[in-house]
């Protein structure tokens, strides 16, 4: 009897710390979205300064989870968000928008990807 409870109380811990994953990912990759898309308005408007400052914040926003994401995200996955900010900041800087909105899409697109990758569903655990 003793084992049971162990194992079901070593489950709800497992299940408690999956459900609080899923919404710190969640929050996060809305709150990079958001930054994102904000950026983007910016750079449509010709504000780059504005577009790149908003980016930046987007980018050390992402880069502070460096540690949490390294341990709970696929390696992969982190790389291609690095890859697809340094693209949409090099659009930026060249003060171009023909690419931009394709970039920007492709950026929210592997953070999107990242928060639903981490929701709990049968797909997700097998």
């Amino acid at each position: 009897m003793r084992r049971e409870k162990l194992v079901c109380i070593l489950f709800f811990a497992v299940l408690a710390a999956s459900i609080v994953n899923v919404i710190y990912i969640s929050r996060l990759s809305l709150s990079l979205n958001a930054l994102i898309s904000t950026a983007e308005a910016f750079a449509q408007n010709e504000q780059y300064d504005d577009a790149l400052k908003t980016l930046n914040l987007a980018q050390a926003d992402w880069n502070s989870k460096r540690k949490y994401t390294g341990v709970f995200l696929r390696h992969p996955d982190i790389d291609s968000i690095n890859d697809c900010f340094f693209d949409v900041k090099a659009e930026i800087a060249k003060r171009e928008n023909e690419a931009l909105p394709a970039l920007c899409d492709k950026l929210r697109h592997h953070i999107s990807c990242i928060a639903d990758m981490e929701k709990l569903r049968l797909e997700s655990i097998l």
